[in-house]
């Protein structure tokens, strides 16, 4: 049997043992934490400059929204404009149409219906105690004659039978 003393010193190695091992684990638990902390510190600041990276890139991507919605804006403004644009050629086209039609039915008229206006012309004329037709007396035998529905029939005729 060993004796007390060797006992004690035995012991006493022991725990220098255990107080170095102690310290050994110590230092490891406290260089980890410090890896951790080291770690942790690296990706927060990792993902802090992703995030900022993102918000510049959302900012950007906003601002480009910005730019299309106003192209849009004034891309449909210009699309107004032109409808209004090709409604009024449209109706100009129509009125020259209107016009060209009109022209060629009252060029019809007056040579269809110019021995009735002269008639009448002459007619006014011998009223007013003249030997010969006025411009006053033309015109106001080519009234009469707008003003009848004879010339109105006959107007429509002249249209239909056109076929425009």
């Amino acid at each position: 049997m060993p004796s007390i003393e060797e006992l004690e010193e035995n012991i006493k190695i022991d725990i220098e043992k255990l107080v170095a091992a102690l310290k050994t684990e110590l230092r490891d638990k406290e260089s980890l934490s410090t890896a951790f902390q080291k770690k942790t510190h690296d990706l927060k600041s990792h993902y802090e400059e992703k995030i900022k990276n993102l918000e510049l890139k959302n900012q950007e991507l906003h601002d480009q929204i910005k730019i299309l919605e106003e192209n849009l804006k004034l891309s449909i403004n210009i699309s107004d404009k032109v409808s209004e644009f090709i409604k009024v050629t449209e109706l100009k086209k129509i009125s020259q149409e209107a016009t060209k039609l009109a022209s060629i039915v009252f060029g019809q008229l007056i040579n269809e219906e110019l021995k009735i206006i002269l008639k009448l012309a002459d007619s006014f004329s011998k009223r007013r105690e003249k030997d010969h037709i006025d411009k006053e007396s033309l015109n106001y035998a080519l009234k009469q004659l707008i003003g009848s529905e004879r010339l109105l029939k006959k107007a429509i005729e002249l249209v239909h039978n056109l076929n425009f």
